[in-house]
């Protein structure tokens, strides 16, 4: 069988992928070349075989089987109900989940809503710095504390001062750790339960954020944090690497937890609902030449 590429391979492979449709029907001679190509980027080897099945059943139009395998995971948050609704943002480091969570900062400000931001991942000093920083170019009030100090601490007064001041929407930073060990699962289960003692039914989304270029690592992430927490959405960054993120359909396969967001570059707007049709057209859409 073939195995999934090194992440430095991906882009190559996905090239391959946009030069080998190119627009076309596939034909059935051309399916074990395209299963390959799948494979290498990423697809993950049930999606691939799935998806390779329904073009051998007559499914010639590629990009519409590719659109059909995704419908089922494009579900935008709806953010009401709740005041204010409690997002909580998990994932590990340098999958870029505070960077992320500004973005969404933006997203409803723009949409808005008033929003509150509590720095909760305490073991790093930079992602206190770093989510200040972000609070103060928006303009929104953050809650923090020192670097080590209790991240449930944080997360709770955090919550009672969105309240206070009657904020729409309040995002609620964590450590970037796997919970892959019972210390890291009993802190994240602290947080959930700080959030649930302010507002018993918070956080009313916990946000994973996975990096598109991780590729299968990206799904053994989402593995881990799912059998740990009540994970409801997932936010994919970096889809514009090289990489372009064949492993959302691994996880769409494999997980079905809604893709609500998507990052497709480095500035605020570039945070955009996923849309199932748009990736598609983006992923196979050619690379521009010269």
């Amino acid at each position: 069988m073939i195995q999934p590429a090194q992440k430095e391979d991906k882009a190559g492979f996905l090239q391959q992928l946009r030069a080998f449709w190119g627009g076309k029907h596939i034909e059935p001679s051309e399916l074990a070349a395209m299963e390959e190509l799948m494979l290498r980027a990423d697809f993950g080897v049930s999606m691939t075989q799935k998806i390779i099945q329904q073009l051998r059943r007559g499914s010639k139009d590629l990009d519409r089987t590719l659109v059909a395998n995704l419908t089922a995971i494009e579900a935008p948050l709806q953010v009401g109900g709740a005041s204010p609704f409690c997002i909580l943002v998990v994932g590990c480091n340098g999958a870029g989940k505070t960077t992320s969570l500004a973005k969404l900062a933006a997203h409803y400000q723009h949409q808005g809503k008033k929003v509150h931001l509590a720095a909760g991942d305490t073991r790093r000093a930079a992602a206190i710095e770093q989510l200040e920083i972000w609070a103060n170019r928006l303009q929104v009030s953050l809650t923090k504390k020192h670097p080590n100090a209790d991240s449930a601490a944080v997360l709770y007064e955090g919550l009672a001062r969105a309240k206070q001041e009657g904020c729409d929407l309040y995002l609620a930073d964590t450590a970037g750790r796997l919970p892959n060990n019972e210390r890291e699962l009993v802190a994240l289960r602290k947080t959930v339960k700080a959030l649930a003692k302010q507002m018993p039914d918070a956080p009313h989304e916990i946000l994973l954020v996975l990096d598109a270029s991780h590729g299968q690592n990206a799904l053994f992430q989402a593995r881990l944090f799912k059998e740990a927490l009540n994970i409801s959405g997932f936010l994919v960054t970096k889809l514009d690497s090289g990489a372009q993120g064949g492993v959302i359909f691994a996880l769409a396969d494999e997980l079905g937890i809604p893709l609500r967001f998507v990052g497709v570059g480095e500035r605020l707007e570039d945070l955009r609902a996923f849309s199932a049709e748009h990736y598609v057209r983006d992923l196979l859409q050619p690379a521009p030449s010269g």
